[in-house]
């Protein structure tokens, strides 16, 4: 009788033991799955971060050869303007040339 009441104690004692594992090792699963939703949170942030920078840097991209074809259309406007400028007055030049190279004609 001495033995099972000992025996008994002895098996109580385990339990209590694997019990406390068991709430020790639950803590640390309760701990880690925190840890995994933060680190799985901080993930997501970043993703998104990463999703609207390229969406920032596509728009950028838009906007910068959006810019770039207006300054090609307006430098081609303007180089048209300056070309037809300078024929007119490469006519203009050549007319005045004529009519001084008739006047020392007539000197």
């Amino acid at each position: 009788l001495a033995n099972v009441k000992a025996e008994k104690s002895s098996l109580a004692a385990e339990v209590n033991a694997l019990s406390e594992q068991i709430a020790v090792a639950t803590q640390k699963e309760k701990c880690l799955t925190l840890k995994v939703q933060e680190r799985q949170g901080e993930i997501d942030t970043l993703a998104n971060d990463l999703n609207s920078a390229k969406i920032c840097h596509e728009k950028a991209v838009k906007v910068h050869s959006s810019n770039n074809e207006k300054a090609n259309c307006a430098y081609d406007k303007k180089s048209n303007e300056l070309k037809q400028r300078i024929s007119s007055l490469t006519m203009e030049l050549q007319v005045c040339t004529d009519q001084t190279d008739k006047l020392r004609a007539t000197l």
